[in-house]
């Protein structure tokens, strides 16, 4: 039985999603580009969805962009450099 916390579930949901959509959050968090408490509100953002096994198959499978359900994908996108500015 595993002793991972939900917490800890959505938090490497989060940072594996980041990284296939080019976004190291470990980096960005070094660099001061986003705050702890942006990176951590990010997570318990993540929490917040009900469909863990469908970003883990999205993930699994390889398919580009994001699920159109994650919580994150804006901000996530504004990262990345690929969220459309707004005019």
């Amino acid at each position: 039985m595993s002793t991972e916390t939900r917490f800890q579930t959505h938090e490497r949901l989060m940072t594996r999603m980041a990284g296939a959509n080019g976004v190291d959050l470990d980096l960005k968090l070094q660099t001061g580009e986003i705050s702890p408490d942006f990176y951590e509100d990010a997570v318990l953002n993540c929490t917040g969805c009900s469909d863990a096994e469908g970003c883990r198959a999205h993930l699994t499978e390889g398919r580009d962009g994001f699920p159109g359900f994650c919580r994150n994908q804006d901000a996530l996108s504004r990262l990345s450099g690929t969220s459309p500015t707004p005019d």
